[in-house]
């Protein structure tokens, strides 16, 4: 026997001939059951303790938590967007500037009449002062359009979430997330995903939230609620993560 093994007793090997699914509380009932002379268990300490390491998460308010991750994943979208509308206002904000302080030509016209010299000073506007004024009124209000636009489709993804929402959770409000050192599984009451590790990119923390991103830009992401674990079990559930994926920024 090497060290990582441990003695069980028959009660221990019965049921895994069954192949019945034996929980960490189990494995140390059978533990202390074993009595000298009784056969070795093949299987190793390691295993036990990665049994262990299994983090549940219920959620039984799982609709409005969507809803709250779906708010969240679009702003996480339309951040990086909205630094370049940003820039685009200043831009139109200086044309609008440019043509409110129009600027001049100036010269100074000099007569000769018999021995008299006759000076005036003229002064023409630049055309380009109105072109400036109107470029930036255009500018702002093609920019203005743009941020429209982007309202509306918010709330038309905003929409399609809660109608989602509602079809999956209409027989149960509840999802539940079991995260152990292999993988991460995902079940609401339709269906059932898992994912190891590898597929997740980066992740980051946002809010109430640890999101595991599956691309750089986090449009797609996988979400977990921190207020839905004690502060201990979600510092072990941070160590994990942190020894599984790369953290990035949002």
């Amino acid at each position: 026997m090497t060290k990582n093994h441990r003695r069980l007793g028959p009660d221990y090997m019965k049921t895994l001939r069954r192949g019945r699914y034996i929980t960490p509380f189990q494995q140390i009932i059978l533990l202390s059951q074993y009595r000298p002379g009784e056969p070795e268990c093949p299987v190793q300490l390691n295993m036990i303790i990665s049994d262990f390491m299994e983090i549940i998460i219920h959620d039984k308010a799982a609709y409005e938590h969507s809803l709250e991750k779906n708010e969240i994943q679009w702003q996480l979208y339309v951040r990086k967007g909205r630094r370049n509308i940003l820039i685009q206002y200043g831009i139109g904000i200086l044309f609008l500037i440019i043509g409110f302080f129009p600027t001049y030509d100036s010269g100074i016209n000099t007569k000769y009449a018999n021995d008299d010299t006759h000076q005036n000073e003229t002064k023409n506007d630049k055309d380009s002062t109105n072109i400036a004024l109107v470029v930036g009124i255009v500018y702002i209000i093609l920019v203005s359009g743009s941020l429209f636009r982007q309202g509306r489709a918010k709330v038309a993804f905003m929409d399609e979430a809660g109608y989602k929402g509602r079809i999956i959770y209409k027989a149960s409000n509840e999802s539940m997330i079991s995260i152990n050192e292999e993988r991460i599984r995902y079940e609401n009451p339709v269906e059932k995903t898992e994912w190891k590790w590898a597929a997740f990119l980066i992740f980051s923390l946002y809010k109430n939230y640890l999101i595991l991103s599956f691309d750089r830009d986090s449009r797609s992401s996988f979400f977990i609620d921190e207020r839905l674990l004690s502060a201990e079990s979600y510092q072990k559930l941070l160590d994990l993560v942190r020894q599984k994926v790369r953290e990035g920024k949002v």
